[in-house]
């Protein structure tokens, strides 16, 4: 259940994963992969997962 209404963005988005399940059958899921750096230059991957 949505909360809180949606703006024009959002429901750009759901309609395009509901074109996207109709078409292929699968579900469209966005993956967001951040790059760290600590203090002594050593990078760390990580990533999160959102509708």
């Amino acid at each position: 259940m949505i909360t809180e209404p949606l703006n024009n963005r959002d429901l750009i988005i759901a309609k395009t994963h509901d074109l996207l399940k109709a078409a292929t059958g699968y579900e469209y899921e966005e993956i967001k992969t951040i790059v760290e750096e600590d203090k002594n230059g050593k990078k760390r991957l990580r990533c999160n997962a959102f509708d």
